[in-house]
Order: structure tokens, then sequence, then C-alpha cells
């Protein structure tokens, strides 16, 4: 009877853990915070689009985060602009939304980027997220040419500084990631219009698993192994090149699993070693 009981609370409290996993934020930033207004300027706040690599002025909303930065796409006269943009809530992208795009006319030399920093690098079980969504379809001017998408680098900035692994995406193709050995497809297509949630969870040993899950659709999972090896997660870089539409972000954020489930865990087996001395 007594190691019956025993297995039916050990499943339980198996069970619990599960449940009770969760994932504490260590940083969070969504393009509705009252930080940021509509049409404004994000990386350098008050200036016309151009080269803002030396920014300073940078708006700085959420938390765990440096402020807003200008990375080196584009070249002189090709830059393009990241505003804070506000398409319709129906795309489910939020009520405003950070916005990237090349420079007029989308050609090979155009493009803009939009670097953010964590306080803190990341280490081995820790996750960033944020959602992203092509234009078009109805949300912004949809792109017919280039490419866009996410950076992943360390703490190193300077180009090629896209030293961890990228995020990329080209109308009429698969979200795909390139990082040691190559690019690799996902199974997700890129779709005009629609958001695309991206979870990025660091492994030992220089791997990564990258989740892309289309809201209320699929899901596909990319593996691989990063290109720089010991240097650990810090930057996040969205950008576009050579595009003639946009580029949308938002809900930019770093995680940290909790450890609920020990905790859970730990207060099952002192019932069982409670009821067994009572017995």
């Amino acid at each position: 009877m007594t190691t019956r009981v025993s297995l039916r609370i050990l499943t339980l409290a198996l069970a619990t853990a599960t449940a009770a996993s969760s994932f504490g934020y260590i940083a969070f930033d969504s393009a509705s915070d009252a930080t940021y207004a509509v049409g404004q300027e994000y990386i350098q706040v008050g200036t016309p689009a151009g080269d803002q690599t030396n920014a300073t002025n940078g708006k700085n909303g959420g938390y765990g985060w440096n402020k807003w930065q200008r990375g080196g796409y584009g070249d002189n006269g090709n830059f393009g602009n990241t505003l804070i943009t506000n398409v319709n809530p129906s795309f489910n992208m939020g009520a405003q939304q950070f916005g990237v795009r090349s420079g007029a006319g989308g050609n090979d030399f155009s493009g803009a980027d939009a670097r953010r920093r964590l306080l803190n690098p990341l280490s081995t079980g820790n996750t960033m997220f944020w959602s992203m969504m092509a234009g078009g379809n109805g949300a912004g001017t949809g792109n017919t040419k280039g490419e866009f998408g996410a950076e992943i680098r360390s703490s190193l900035l300077g180009n090629p500084g896209r030293d961890m692994c990228s995020i990329i995406g080209e109308v009429g193709d698969q979200w795909r990631v390139y990082r040691n050995g190559g690019s690799v497809r996902s199974t997700l297509n890129v779709v005009a219009g629609q958001r695309v949630d991206v979870m990025m969870t660091i492994g030992a040993g220089d791997t990564f698993d990258v989740l892309f899950t289309a809201f209320g659709g699929g899901s596909s999972t990319v593996s691989g192994t990063f290109l720089s090896a010991g240097q650990q997660v810090q930057t996040v870089q969205f950008y576009a090149y050579g595009t003639d539409g946009d580029f949308y972000m938002n809900n930019i954020g770093a995680a940290v699993p909790e450890p609920s489930s020990l905790v859970a865990l730990g207060g099952i087996t002192l019932l069982m070693v409670r009821r067994r001395r009572t017995r």
C-alpha cells in the first residue's frame, strides 16, 4: 500500500513540476511602451534618416536593454529609416511596432538596422524572443526583393560582428537560419502580413535552437551551432537590406528558466517522507 501511494504521489509531483516550470523575464520592450510615439525615429530621435552608427540619443523603453542603436547597413545616401509604426491591430503585432525599412528605391546598397544589446549576456538555458512580420497584405508596403531579419551577436559589435547566427527572411522563401556550417531553412514560409514569433534558446557547447511559430498557425524548429565558439549572446540586430517594403518587430525580450519545478518536486518529496514516518 505504501509503495502504491508513493508512486501515485511521485507521478503527481512530476506532473506538477512540469506544469509549474516557467520563465523569469530579464529583459523586455514593446513598441507600445510610453517611451515611443508613432512616426518617431527611435534610433536617433529628432534627426532625419541617415548614418546613425554613433547615435547618442536612441530611445530606451522597457527594461534589461541598452538604448536602441544603429548598426552599419546602407551606404551614404542610401540609408533607410527606423520608425515607430501603427499597422492595424488585426495583424496581432500590437498597437505600435518597431519598423525597419531600406532606403528609397530598395537598391542593393540601401539598408537600415536597429540594434538592441542586453545589459548582461545570456547563458546556457536562457532564451531570447521577439515577434516579427514582413510588410504587405494590408500591413504597410510589401517587399518584392531584398532580405530582412535578425542578426544574433555577442558583445563584439564590430563588423562583421554578426558572429553568432542570423535569422533571414525573403519573400517567396522559408525563414532560414545561417549558422556554423551554412544556411538551413525552416519549414515556415515567409508570408507578408503574417506575424511570426521567434524563440531562440541557448544550449550547451555553443549550440542553440530557434523555434519559429506563425501566429495561429504551424511551427518549425532549426537547431545549430554558433558561428563563434566560446562567446555569449548579448545583442540582436534587426535589419532590412535592399528591400522595397517594410519589416516590423515587437515584444523583444529575454528570459531565464525559473526553478519552480524543483521547488514543487521538493515539496512533494517532503510530503512523501512525512507520510512514510507516520506509518
